[in-house]
């Protein structure tokens, strides 16, 4: 069984991991010489590089494995350091856009939410390190397994609640439950992603470590792919208004001539007829006395 899902699913999982590396490398590249992103571009190498030294011995491949799929959470986690970070560049400018108690919140929790990020990165290169060290026979025992496998749940969590708390932030709790169920649904599946297959180990006795790692890997690219559609949208629909903005052909003088003509008459028939000037005024008053003064006379 363990021949069969290695020979199967291996491949698999390796053109998954080296499809992420592409995409983050094209995503990241611009920005390759901030500390963070290099660290995010060098996980994500080792996501697929782990993949392609792994041993016939199924010890030295399980080690492989799991120095893959901590690299594979810890490229999540780094991109939410990034966007922590930028989040609260941006918000720091309080003063001028919030002048509030609320504002000052959000800058606490930002904060609050970016020095656990790097909490995080940093226990998840120790993860990382100790899978080295197992796999080279240097350390050996489960509790850096057991170690890796809390800090791959709870940093799964940490990735849920912060994204969606981001979201809740920026485009408002409402707009977020109407048009984000997908990306929920997907997050918290990938969550959980462990716990049908431990279940499935237990009731069995065989191990379905492979088939998990294929299932974490879809709900990684699914998540990734919904990122890219909302993105993909945004942009289509920014670049549609420029473009109607841009098709519109500028008035010419003449145009313009008439426009200002049409709206001088419909501001005048909307405020009544023009008022008389002053010497006609004059010449009406006279008239009118004139024929009082004859009427008055004719009694």
């Amino acid at each position: 069984m363990e021949t069969l899902t290695r020979t199967i699913f291996l491949p698999i999982i390796l053109v998954m991991d080296a499809w992420i590396f592409q995409y983050l490398m094209s995503v990241y590249y611009g920005k390759r010489r901030d500390m963070r992103v290099c660290m995010l571009l060098f996980a994500s190498f080792l996501v697929f590089a782990a993949q392609l030294y792994s041993h016939e011995d199924i010890e030295m491949l399980t080690s492989m494995n799991d120095i893959s799929e901590t690299c594979l959470q810890l490229t999540f986690v780094t991109q939410i350091t990034i966007i922590g970070r930028a989040v609260s560049v941006k918000v720091k400018v309080r003063s001028i856009v919030y002048l509030t108690h609320v504002a000052e919140v959000f800058v606490f929790l930002n904060w609050l939410t970016v020095i656990a990020c790097e909490v995080f990165v940093f226990l998840n290169w120790l993860t990382v390190i100790a899978c080295v060290f197992d796999a080279a026979g240097i350390i050996t025992g489960n509790g850096f397994q057991i170690f890796g496998n809390v800090l791959e749940s709870v940093s799964l969590v940490f990735v849920l609640v912060f994204r969606f708390y981001y979201l809740s932030i920026s485009i408002g709790f409402r707009a977020l439950v109407a048009e984000r169920k997908a990306e929920f649904l997907v997050y918290v599946l990938l969550v959980f992603h462990e716990l049908p297959f431990a279940i499935l180990e237990s009731c069995t006795g065989i191990s379905w470590e492979f088939v998990q790692a294929i299932a974490n890997r879809v709900l990684m690219v699914a998540c990734i792919l919904l990122n890219v559609r909302i993105k993909t949208r945004g942009t289509r629909s920014s670049y549609t208004v420029k473009s109607a903005k841009e098709s519109t052909p500028p008035l010419k003088p003449s145009h313009r001539v008439y426009l200002k003509t049409l709206v001088a008459k419909a501001t005048s028939s909307r405020e009544g007829p023009a008022s008389p000037d002053i010497p006609k005024l004059r010449v009406i008053s006279g008239r009118s006395s004139t024929v009082l003064v004859d009427t008055n006379s004719t009694m």
